[in-house]
């Protein structure tokens, strides 16, 4: 199994990635760089919804933390956020990103309801970590029945690596702890091997609220995006900080 993380998504700017990764000190999960990308902005366009938090393709390479040789920093694990309504070419789409996000890019997390499983295994040739998110479309598909969401992973079994419970999609909408747990505990049972994550509404003041998962799934990671930033929905460095510490 993969090791967790607890991570900061919508990063634009180099050097808030870089402070944040040198100031981080977990003794069991690393600090997940997430940097947002869809088909229109793959395609060179600009996100007209969120536009501080999806980066010009061409600097993805650029955005991740380095170590002191300008390497991977050792204390971080680099993801792709992508969504895309383009599914006819998504092994095409897989390609270029991987191409884009440059060598230090571990992965990417498919932020899509329900993918063919074609395209998520040609996505598992090119990246070492492949995390499927289940935000709220995805979820209400499967009824929101925790078993029911659980047997639809089956066919993804040897492609992803990670299941992202996500009922927010970055819109910083609150996690419901006891759902969030009940699906954990359904996948966990029939999926041993995947890694489990949550995200919804996390910022320092929530993290005691979702700290209580650790007990029965110490490897939960966990991901922030919409409560971490400013008034101009740019990524708050100190929002970003606190979030952090509150994990350690």
């Amino acid at each position: 199994m993969n090791k967790p993380y607890v991570g900061v998504t919508g990063v634009m700017d180099q050097r808030d990635g870089q402070i944040l990764a040198d100031s981080w000190d977990h003794p069991t999960h690393l600090l997940m760089v997430g940097v947002l990308a869809t088909s229109t902005t793959l395609n060179g366009g600009a996100s007209t919804r969120y536009p501080n938090r999806y980066p010009v393709v061409s600097t993805i390479k650029d955005l991740w933390p380095r170590d002191t040789e300008g390497g991977h920093h050792p204390k971080t694990l680099n993801l792709i956020h992508y969504a895309t309504k383009n599914k006819n070419t998504l092994a095409d789409q897989f390609k270029l990103l991987k191409t884009l996000a440059g060598p230090l890019c571990d992965g990417i997390q498919l932020n899509m309801i329900w993918p063919d499983v074609r395209d998520v295994i040609q996505a598992r040739h090119l990246f070492d970590r492949v995390v499927l998110q289940l935000g709220p479309s995805a979820m209400n598909e499967a009824g929101n029945d925790p078993h029911k969401i659980a047997q639809w992973l089956t066919p993804y079994k040897g492609s992803i690596t990670d299941v992202l419970i996500d009922a927010s999609g970055g819109k910083g909408v609150p996690i419901n702890v006891a759902k969030a747990h009940s699906i954990a505990k359904a996948v966990r049972d029939m999926y041993p091997d995947f890694g489990l994550g949550v995200a919804g509404g996390l910022c320092a003041p929530m993290v005691p609220t979702v700290l209580p998962l650790l007990k029965d799934f110490p490897d939960m990671s966990f991901d922030a995006e919409g409560r971490i930033r400013d008034l101009k929905d740019n990524l708050d460095l100190d929002l970003s900080q606190q979030y952090l510490k509150a994990f350690c």
